[in-house]
Formats: structure tokens, C-alpha cells, sequence
């Protein structure tokens, strides 16, 4: 089967690319250094200004809302049953 994969590749590999696809890259990347460049410079800091804002405010507001972990008296419900304090009864 690999053999026959191969074979086909190689077939496809050796046929030309129509001419509709023939220059699809390079129509692509001129119409986005042309328009892309010009226009969007301004917007891409008020984006990344916008984001960042976003970030540290999620970020801040997550924070102060967090509770604090349990502590370890969580778990002194039975204490009173533990040995070291069985000893110091009598």
C-alpha cells in the first residue's frame, strides 16, 4: 500500500498547478502587505492596550475575591481523641 501512496505522490508531484492556484500566494501576500500596513497599526495597540487592561483587571478582581485556603484547623475536629491527649488526663 505504501508503494502505491508513493506512486501517486510522485504522479501528483509531477503535474502542473492550475492556473487559478498558479499565483494565489503572491496575490495574497501583497493585498495583506498593502491594506494590512496602512490601516490596522492604530487599532493593533488599542487592541493590545485593550487586552491588557482586560487581563490585569480579570486577574486582579480573581484575586481579591479568592478565599483562603483551609488550615490545618479544619481538622482538629477530634483532637480530644488523640493520644498525647489521653495521656495528659490522669
Amino acid at each position: 500500500m505504501n508503494d502505491d501512496l508513493d506512486a501517486l505522490f510522485a504522479r501528483l508531484a509531477q503535474q502542473p498547478l492550475p492556473h487559478r492556484l498558479g499565483g494565489l500566494e503572491a496575490g495574497v501576500t501583497n493585498g495583506l502587505r498593502g491594506a494590512g500596513a496602512t490601516i490596522a497599526a492604530p487599532w493593533r495597540y488599542a487592541a493590545v492596550g485593550l487586552a491588557l487592561v482586560a487581563g490585569v483587571g480579570a486577574g486582579g478582581s480573581a484575586a481579591a475575591l479568592r478565599q483562603r485556603p483551609a488550615l490545618a484547623a479544619d481538622l482538629s475536629g477530634g483532637i480530644g481523641l488523640a493520644p498525647s491527649s489521653l495521656l495528659d488526663a490522669s
